[in-house]
């Protein structure tokens, strides 16, 4: 994805449940707390670190999710990456 297009929350939506293993997609909100997904674990982190710099050509390191603890504080970052704000 190029930095000049939008991440929609429904496709990143798709996207925490594709690597969480979150069967239904719709389970989960802007206000879930990404932690308490059942299936987070350190490695997964990683792997969606790893995951949003490959879709979306935006690094977050393990300092920046640290920080975080909604989905809507992830998409947030991703999003302000997107159009260049740091």
């Amino acid at each position: 994805m190029q930095n000049s297009q939008k991440v929609s929350f429904s496709g990143f939506q798709a996207l925490i449940a594709s690597e969480l293993m979150v069967l239904e997609a719709n389970k989960i909100s802007a206000q879930t707390q990404f932690r308490l997904l059942p299936n987070w674990s350190s490695l997964n982190a990683l792997l969606l670190i790893s995951k949003v710099n490959e879709i979306y050509g935006v690094f977050i390191s393990s300092a920046d999710l640290a920080s975080l603890t909604t989905l809507e504080d992830l998409y947030e970052l991703i999003a302000k990456n997107l159009d260049g704000v740091k």
